[in-house]
């Protein structure tokens, strides 16, 4: 959730490139090896200099947030039991 609470009210992520954080956060984040403080420092480096990467990355956390609207999920869900549950099984 902080991922998503972020990307909705126009904050920068920065996150771990591991586990579900890139399927949360989707193109709108600048991922790290959260093993590497190298990595991290980087990945801040960056987002403290880079204006442009900033812009971009907030941009397209509010495009990604669209994806995890309730009547998206509820879409998503009526798809997948549509497929479990064909229509000539009713």
């Amino acid at each position: 959730m902080p991922i998503l609470e972020a990307q909705a009210t126009g904050r920068v992520v920065l996150t771990s490139n591991c586990s579900s954080m890139p399927d949360v956060a989707g193109n709108g984040a600048l991922f790290v090896d959260p093993f590497s403080e190298e990595s991290i420092r980087q990945g801040l480096e960056k987002l403290c200099t880079d204006a442009n990467l900033r812009d971009e990355l907030i941009t397209k956390g509010f495009e990604n947030t669209q994806r995890f609207l309730p009547e998206e999920v509820a879409k998503k869900y009526l798809a997948l039991y549509r497929r479990l549950v064909p229509e000539d099984n009713k």
